[in-house]
């Protein structure tokens, strides 16, 4: 998002990396649409997709989270550890925004999730955490409870997986 909105603007944001483009003022049909092309489960999907546990392999994707660390197999088991630490925190915090609906509190823990799971290429996890953290943005509860179990569901994959790889690589 920018207030950059002169002709030209649109194209250099692009080339210097942005996904997509949208100036303000802000429209919020126009940025939920683009949200929902750029994210690989759309904010109004049915939540059977993220109930579903699936196979641990795909809770993460191993090659992404090595790569991360640039292969440094103890520093990945440092961040694994971080992770079991901070998550159920976060959790915490998110459940108790949606109880009081604090939509900054929500973005916030959401956003911290988000990124945590991202550095571990855990995809399901991370949709549902950048579905919690745009509601928080958008100040919409509406769903919030039934997308927090989901997200719940996601990380208890995800801790699952990250434990199965402990104990397979003795990290």
């Amino acid at each position: 998002m920018t207030a950059h909105a002169m002709k030209g603007d649109r194209q250099r944001c692009l080339e210097a990396g942005m996904d997509a483009y949208v100036s303000k003022p802000l429209q919020a049909q126009q940025l939920l649409e683009i949200i929902e092309s750029l994210v690989s489960t759309p904010a109004g999907a049915e939540m059977s997709s993220l109930d579903e546990a699936g196979p641990l392999e795909a809770a993460f994707d191993q090659n992404v989270a090595l790569a991360r660390v640039e292969g440094d197999t103890e520093l990945l088991q440092e961040i694994v550890a971080l992770f079991s630490d901070e998550a159920p925190r976060l959790l915490s915090e998110i459940r108790e925004s949606i109880t009081h609906c604090d939509s900054k509190a929500l973005e916030r823990a959401a956003h911290s999730l988000k990124g945590s799971v991202g550095s571990f290429g855990a995809q399901g996890a991370f949709d549902a955490a950048l579905r919690l953290e745009v509601m928080g943005r958008g100040g919409d509860f509406t769903h919030a409870a039934e997308a927090c179990v989901a997200l719940e569901k996601e990380v208890a994959r995800l801790e699952r997986a990250l434990a199965a790889l402990r104990e397979e690589n003795a990290l």
